[in-house]
């Protein structure tokens, strides 16, 4: 009976351990997420040096190019970006491997001054090394700006598109007022 007792004790420490890790390792990565934002708002490059992978990539939908670590730490850099919130953040361990996705909401400054606010669906890749979480890969979704731009241009084109048929119509009538014959009484 002491035996089962032992093996039962031992089973749920190991149980709870395993619980702990991983909840130690998704608190790790939410902070490594937020460090890393913190870093792109202060426009610190020293620091995203450090939390940026040198095999970095980032993936963005409709676009069969990537872009690489340092053209997204320029980015980074000189742009102004603030009001990072993430939500809904969902982290899966695999090891030396860890994906974080969740979604993000941001403002940014354009380089000529224009102010743009959205949010997008992120995912992340991180890899430990040397007992550190680096950013690997960044994959982004759609984001509710594109869905704006996308819809604001489709009203737009039906804009046009009912302009130009209104114009062909009126240019029609006047044609066939003018080749009407004129009646006199």
């Amino acid at each position: 009976m002491t035996k089962l007792f032992l093996t039962t004790a031992y089973c749920a420490a190991q149980l709870v351990s395993v619980a702990q890790s991983v909840v130690s390792i998704e608190r790790e990565l939410i902070d490594r997420s937020n460090e890393l934002m913190r870093a792109v708002e202060r426009q610190d490059r020293a620091a995203l040096e450090l939390l940026v992978a040198d095999e970095f990539l980032l993936e963005v939908p409709g676009d069969t190019a990537f872009t690489s670590r340092a053209e997204w730490i320029g980015n980074a850099v000189n742009l102004k970006w603030e009001g990072f919130k993430f939500h809904n953040v969902k982290v899966r361990s695999f090891g030396e491997v860890a994906v974080v996705s969740s979604a993000l909401d941001f403002k940014v400054t354009t380089g000529i001054g224009i102010p743009i606010s959205s949010d997008v669906q992120v995912t992340d890749v991180w890899v430990r090394r040397d007992g550190q979480w680096l950013i690997a890969v960044r994959q982004l979704g759609e984001d509710s700006l594109s869905g704006t731009v996308r819809m604001v241009m489709g009203f737009l084109a039906a804009f046009v598109l009912w302009f130009f048929v209104r114009l062909i119509v009126r240019i029609r009538r006047r044609a066939k007022a003018r080749k009407a014959p004129v009646v006199q009484a």
